[in-house]
């Protein structure tokens, strides 16, 4: 210690200009202790490692004076088998802030330095860790020596850290000097990774997952919406078929209506007309022609309504024939009038107006089936057919003289007959109320009320008498004693 003291920039002068390797006195502060003998120290701006001959114990802050041989170990300025003494001590060095360029400088060699930068990896190898960072577009390395009995928490990959450490001169490119190629940190405990941001949550592996979950779930979703289509389908056909089926009913209960509103009442007029030109033949014979020729009127009459019905089921573009309600009740009348010994009277009660023709359609044949049934069943003598027009609906009465019936008994049969069949279905159709009134013995009397609006309201459910019996949309009322 009694040489000169050389600063640490003139180190290297003074062992090149020897001509034999001498002991070199300098000084500095203690900087990082790495084990114990060996440690860094700065003189100025400068740092410098030292290797001692025996073990040293100092700690940063600690001036210190060490003499020993310096040279220059892969770029780096090293003093080696160094004695040291202890001749003064204060506050740690403070950390020098610098950038990726100015470390790459080379001005910065074996000095404390600190910067900004993003941990991307790290490799654990017993008590050494190799930490990859980044800053910038520069790529470099951290070693960290650690207990293996302490636990190890470093912070996650991508966060952003203060990184503070020893430069260390790893490469050196000779172009026409020797230049700093690339650099490490050695950082002496983890309380030298400062984290200052946490890492984003959408990493690359949790965005190839989020990814590969998104697909699952569209491939999922794209075979529900496969089967819910296939199922879709598979309801639309049966729904579909149980439509065309509801149609087909639909169409022949009203084929089956029309042919027996026209086919059966003709025939039934027929057998009546013919039955009496029997009784005509042993009584009158002068009446038999005349019987005969309102028979084939009557006849070609029923081969026109059955024509005219077959030529609306064939084409759609064949516009209906209508029949008022008044005048069909009328020629019906006369009908039954001319061709047998009956009276058959038609009356109009309230103010006429026009009535839809759907409406006039199926009040024109529920009163010819009620008094076709009056004549073949109820084997009257005298029918009355009423007519009546209120401010907002129609009443369609058809009383007899007739043999009567049981309308509970009659109704609990199986359908109670084509005839009553047809005029429960029409009655639905115009949404209005069938009343019957019967009684054995005391003939009987059909009463069809109907809302006569243009456009008929929604069903609405009439008020009916305590005593009625209800069968199949039909009101049957006992007839008064």
């Amino acid at each position: 210690f009694a040489r000169p003291l050389v600063p640490v920039r003139g180190l290297m002068k003074v062992a090149q200009g020897a001509r034999y390797p001498h002991r070199v006195r300098t000084g500095g502060v203690v900087t990082r202790r790495l084990s114990e003998t060996r440690f860094y120290v700065r003189d100025g701006e400068l740092g410098l490692k030292v290797e001692t001959a025996i073990p040293a114990n100092f700690r940063p802050g600690d001036v210190i004076e060490a003499a020993g041989f310096p040279v220059m170990l892969d770029g780096q300025e090293v003093m080696q088998y160094a004695i040291c003494r202890k001749v003064g001590s204060g506050q740690p060095p403070a950390t020098v802030r610098v950038t990726t360029a100015e470390l790459l400088d080379g001005r910065h060699s074996a000095d404390l330095v600190g910067l900004r930068a993003r941990l991307v990896d790290w490799v654990v190898a017993g008590q050494n860790i190799t930490l990859i960072f980044q800053s910038g577009d520069h790529l470099f390395k951290g070693l960290l020596n650690r207990d293996v009995s302490s636990k190890l928490t470093l912070p996650e990959k991508n966060s952003l850290v203060d990184v503070t450490g020893i430069c260390v001169i790893s490469e050196l490119e000779d172009v026409w000097f020797y230049q700093p190629r690339s650099f490490l940190l050695l950082v002496a405990e983890l309380a030298d990774l400062r984290l200052v941001e946490a890492p984003s949550w959408w990493t690359a592996e949790r965005l190839w997952r989020a990814l590969a979950i998104t697909g699952i779930v569209l491939l999922a979703a794209a075979g529900w919406v496969w089967a819910l289509r296939r199922q879709i389908g598979r309801k639309r056909a049966v729904i579909e078929q149980q439509a065309r089926h509801a149609a087909a009913l639909e169409e022949r209960g009203r084929i089956a209506r029309e042919l027996h509103d026209t086919l059966e009442q003709g025939l039934t007029g027929l057998s009546l007309q013919m039955k009496a030109m029997e009784t005509d033949l042993a009584q009158a014979p002068e009446r038999v022609h005349t019987r005969l020729q309102f028979a084939r009127q009557m006849l070609r009459h029923s081969r026109a309504l059955a024509r005219n019905a077959i030529r609306e089921l064939r084409s759609e573009t064949v516009h209906a024939r209508h029949e008022g309600l008044i005048p069909g009740l009328n020629r019906v009348a006369n009908s039954w009038t001319y061709s047998s010994a009956l009276a058959v009277d038609v009356r109009v009660i309230g103010n006429v107006r026009p009535l839809p023709v759907r409406l006039e359609q199926h009040l024109l044949r529920i009163g010819t089936e009620a008094i076709t049934n009056a004549v073949k069943h109820g084997q009257a003598d005298a029918i009355v057919a009423t007519l009546e027009f209120r401010s907002t609906e129609i009443v369609v009465r058809v009383t007899d003289n007739g043999v009567g019936f049981d309308p509970v008994q009659q109704l609990e049969r199986s359908s109670g007959g084509f005839g009553l069949i047809g005029m429960r279905e029409r009655v639905r159709e115009i949404e209005g109320v069938i009343q019957i009134n019967s009684r054995v013995g005391h003939g009987a009397e059909v009463a069809v009320t109907a809302p006569c609006a243009a456009e008929a309201p929604s069903a609405v459910e009439r008020p009916v008498a305590a005593s009625a019996v209800e069968t199949a949309g039909v009101t049957a009322y006992p007839s008064p004693s």
